[in-house]
């Protein structure tokens, strides 16, 4: 069978298409996307980490991911992978805090994915990454404020369990064995103040020229 003439330039312009298709996606998207090598060299990454980073294609191309953009421990966990690269440890995530060049420090979600060859080993790695270094901030302000709790709440001062009280003058025995002023002894174990004021009952009993039944 013969190939048509006019069969070339057609698949020629389909793949083209796709190529440019696939670029302006690359380009125009919000994620961060690199291209790697079996190895973990760089050979693609798009206008919105260069934005992010500030690392360009040029200065990058050709260099292991963890080199330039994992700054800390989670670089070893992600170069394991390279060590024994299988379809099936894909698709792989985890994030990781990234140095930009201008010395600002973010923080990066990565969803990696491996692409296979017709033998089936992985030729290339996709790693696709979302900025989330907005989050992360408000992790550690979270954090802060919860801390801050814990510490104003380690400081209150809580009556608990049984307070021996003497049955008639009401005064209370504390740890040593002392008989304590009502006062003396709550103001000591929490944060409440005493105001002082004379009830009704009491009043009564004890100055009864003042005392009006009307308000009793």
């Amino acid at each position: 069978m013969t190939q048509r003439a006019d069969d070339q330039p057609t698949a020629d312009s389909t793949l083209r298409f796709e190529r440019n298709f696939l670029a302006g996606i690359l380009e125009t998207t919000g994620a961060l996307i690199i291209v790697l090598d079996a190895e973990g060299r760089v050979l693609r990454l798009n206008r919105a980490i260069e934005k992010l980073a500030g690392h360009t294609i040029l200065e990058t191309v050709g260099r292991f991911f963890w080199d330039v953009f994992l700054a800390d421990a989670e670089l070893s966990g992600f170069r394991a992978l390279f060590d024994d690269l299988r379809p099936e440890h894909f698709p792989f995530e985890f994030q990781s805090p990234l140095e930009s060049r201008d010395g600002d420090r973010l923080w990066v979600y990565w969803t990696t994915t491996a692409i296979a060859g017709e033998s089936g080993a992985v030729e290339f790695v996709v790693a696709t990454g979302v900025d989330i270094t907005a989050l992360k901030q408000a992790e550690s302000e979270m954090e802060r404020l919860i801390a801050q709790l814990q510490d104003a709440l380690a400081n209150v001062k809580t009556l608990r369990g049984l307070v021996p009280i003497c049955a008639n003058c009401k005064k209370i025995r504390d740890d040593h064995g002392y008989w304590r002023l009502v006062e003396e002894y709550v103001r000591e174990h929490s944060e409440a103040e005493f105001s002082h004021g004379i009830c009704p009952a009491c009043l009564k009993q004890l100055y009864p020229e003042y005392y009006d039944e009307t308000k009793g």
